[in-house]
């Protein structure tokens, strides 16, 4: 929602499943939380 506010999210947004080409794979996405110095969920 805070899109819509014009506000900056405090997390990556994450589209739930409408196409499977719009996602990320579950084997690039803790590389990129990595390479982006995230912290890693829990």
């Amino acid at each position: 929602m805070d899109a819509l506010e014009f506000k900056i999210p405090d997390r990556l947004p994450k589209q739930l499943g409408s196409e499977t080409s719009s996602g990320i794979s579950a084997f690039a996405y803790p590389q990129l939380v990595e390479a982006l110095g995230l912290p890693a969920r829990r």
